[in-house]
This record gives C-alpha cells, structure tokens and sequence, in this order.
C-alpha cells in the first residue's frame, strides 16, 4: 500500500502507511522485509530531500539484500533503491543498483512496464554521465518495447526517455512536445508525480531557447505546485533552481519570512556546520534541524544548503583564486550557485569522477572541508 501510495505521489499517506509497516516490521525478524522496507522508505527520502534517511536505507539495502535468494521481493527493492539514488541525483550509483537488481542490460528480472521506467533511469544516468552514445543506446530499447498500453504510464515513460534524448541534442521543442505528452499521460493515470517530472522536462528543456522563457516559467512553476502539493521536495527545488538560472521566479511570486531560529540555522549552516553539528550547538534533534534547513531553502528560493551563503551575503569577496586552476575556479563557482556534482558535471561536460577531483583539490588548497564551507567563502 505505501508503494502504491508512493508511485501516485501521494506522499503524506506513503509515510504515514509507511511508518505503521516499520513499527509492524519490528516483531519480525526478517531481513527481506527489512530490505523492502528500506527500499520504500528510501525512495520517499529521496522524494523529500532528506539524504541521511536515504543514506542509511541504501546501506541496509546493499548490506542485506546480496545476502538474499533471487526473488521477486530482492528485485523490486533494488530497483526502487535506484529510483531513490536517481531522485536524489546519484546517477551512477542508481544506473549501477538498477542493473544490479534487474538482472543485466536486457532487464529480464522486471515487468515490461517496469522495464520502460528502468530504461527512463539508464537513460537519465547516462546523460548525467556525459554519455552520449549510450544514452542512446538505453533509449533505443526503450521504444523497441512492444505491448505496452497505449497512453499508459509505461507510454509516458517511454515518451520522457526520447524527450531526454532529443533535450541532450538540442532540440528543445522537440523535447517540450514529448514531456508535455507524457505529462498528460501520467495525469490521466493518476500519476501525479510522474506528471510533475514530465512538466519539469518540459520546462528544462525550453529553457534552452532565449525565445521561450515564458513557457518554460509557465511548465517549472506547475511543476514545481504540484510537487509542493505533493511534498517532493526534491522536484520542488529542481524546477526553482532551474527558473532561477535565468533570473525567473515561479509564476505567482510570495515567498515566506525566515523566522528567528530559521536565520540562526543559516548562519550556522554557512559557517560550516552539519545537521548533526548544528543540533548539538542548539541543543535540539538532527531531525529539528532538517526541517529548519528545507524551510530556509524554501525561504530563499534556493535548491540546495550550498546555495545559503551566496543569497545571505551577494556582496562577499571571493577567497584567493590565483590558488585554483580555472576549471576548479568553474567548479567552485558552480558549488556556490548550489549546483550538484551530477549538475556541474553536466554544466562544464565532463564527468562525475571529474568534478569529485576537482572538488578534493579545491577544499585542500582553500582549506575547507565541506561544500556548504566553500560557497561560503566564494562569490564566484
């Protein structure tokens, strides 16, 4: 029921099912119920933004689930798994899991509609990758497969795969087109979320095009409403981000105020400090703190915590950037905007593995340790 509930993007009524499955789940002493588990509850994290609860889920998972006989049950968890790492924008990892629990390239463990969402993830994940050729490849036996029904939401699937691909060619109409189809798609199925993505697409891609600014606000602001509805954050953030990157906000305006402790929050997390780090120095819960956070993201307009210090101080000087080379100058700069690595690595065409070594460098020649640290310091 909380995977039936996940998938229409009904996340309030997910979690709360959700919650009465693990507190059930601790009479049991099964570790394939602990795996299935942490795969719903896993992927609901990632839908929301919270990347420790996630964290811990993908451990279990890779901890317990190789240990189990290949069953129905081990590979709908794993393949969950990388739908939560690819929400969460760990693409290779997630491309991995899903090869992993699928049963290889042709994903014969997995039913025909899951194979049309599955081949949507390989696609994603290799673009993120810089990956052209296989990109291509991915999306290919994407629309090779046959028996799907019509205008289901296997078909949007399929539709958001050849938008992504015709996206990473340059054809931004092309791509607004497909995703605009496999929106109404998924919301004639009920699948509120997976309309929202498509709109998200829809939206990114036209951003491509100077001359169409005003449909892509129109597509990221209802993406971005209905993932709020919704609670995925996660998709919230994306569609901001995106209308931020050319100087838009979503259509509709009003931000709400940073209360009192939301501005303390902010300044600690500019300083540096984790989650954990803040809760101990205000002596409240890691969970307190996280909600603080999305609050002062939502607050801000912003996508991510690394993003906090460029809106709190525009006016800060940058640090000693004779110290960098000029790529990791990019990198830095594009850390401060509250870029991902998956983001960067798509911004500058390189790749993940790249931009991390670039990462390493940088903190070791300014002397940081974090991300959120580094866009402190930085006004790109």
């Amino acid at each position: 029921l909380a995977r039936a509930l996940l998938f229409q993007g009904l996340l309030a009524q997910a979690a709360a099912v959700g919650e009465q499955a693990a507190e059930a789940a601790l009479h049991h002493d099964l570790d394939l119920l602990r795996v299935v588990l942490a795969a719903t509850l896993g992927y609901l994290a990632a839908l929301r933004g919270n990347g420790m609860q996630l964290l811990q889920a993908i451990e279990l998972i890779t901890t317990l689930a190789p240990r189990q006989a290949p069953s129905y049950y081990r590979t709908g968890a794993m393949v969950l798994a990388s739908f939560a790492l690819a929400a969460a924008g760990q693409a290779e990892a997630a491309s991995g899991m899903l090869l992993d629990g699928g049963g290889g390239p042709d994903l014969p463990g997995l039913q025909r509609v899951d194979q049309a969402y599955g081949y949507e993830l390989l696609t994603a994940a290799a673009l993120a990758l810089g990956q052209l050729a296989q990109a291509q490849a991915w999306a290919a036996r994407a629309t090779a497969l046959r028996g799907l029904p019509a205008g289901g939401m296997a078909a949007a699937a399929v539709r958001r795969t050849t938008a992504r691909l015709a996206a990473a060619r340059g054809d931004a109409v092309t791509s607004a087109v497909l995703a605009t189809q496999a929106a109404a798609f998924a919301a004639d199925n009920a699948g509120h979320l997976d309309a929202a993505r498509a709109r998200l697409l829809a939206g990114t891609a036209l951003l491509q095009s100077t001359s169409a600014s005003e449909p892509a606000r129109q597509h990221l602001s209802a993406a971005a409403e209905q993932a709020r509805l919704l609670g995925a954050t996660s998709l919230h953030l994306l569609a901001r981000r995106d209308l931020r990157s050319i100087g838009l906000r979503l259509a509709g305006g009003g931000e709400p105020p940073m209360s009192r402790r939301e501005r303390q929050i902010a300044d600690l997390v500019m300083a540096g400090l984790s989650n954990a780090q803040i809760a101990r120095v205000l002596s409240i819960s890691p969970r307190t703190v996280q909600g603080h956070v999305a609050r002062v993201l939502i607050a801000l307009d912003l996508p991510s915590r690394s993003a906090i210090p460029r809106a709190m101080l525009p006016t800060m000087m940058p640090p000693d950037t004779e110290l960098l080379t000029a790529r990791q100058r990019d990198v830095a700069d594009l850390i401060h905007r509250g870029y991902t690595n998956d983001g960067i690595a798509l911004a500058l065409g390189v790749s993940v593995k790249t931009v991390e070594k670039h990462l390493g460098a940088i903190y070791q020649r300014l002397g940081v340790r974090s991300r959120t640290a580094l866009a402190a310091r930085w006004a790109g």
